[in-house]
């Protein structure tokens, strides 16, 4: 589960969000320490290398599909 929660908070670039996520499925205390530092240092070692995260990812592919999408109905405005 500490991998897990380490492979969420590197992702989504929300560490804290991964612990109380891992922790809530759990209800595990002994596990709150090593998911705790799992999770900060895989977020540091995410943001090191410099990755977009997947909401950011998610975020500038649907900003160019409605920029697309604009832009087809100003060529297009009656059909």
């Amino acid at each position: 589960m500490v991998g897990m929660g380490a492979f969420l908070a590197a992702s989504t670039s929300a560490p804290l969000m991964a612990i109380l996520m891992i922790f809530e499925m759990t209800l595990s205390y002994q596990a709150v320490l090593p998911l705790m530092l799992a999770c900060v240092v895989a977020y540091f070692v995410a943001h090191s290398r410099g990755e977009a995260s997947m909401y950011e990812v998610y975020h500038q592919a649907s900003s160019r599909r409605r920029r697309s999408s604009a832009a087809a109905a100003a060529r297009h405005p009656y059909a």
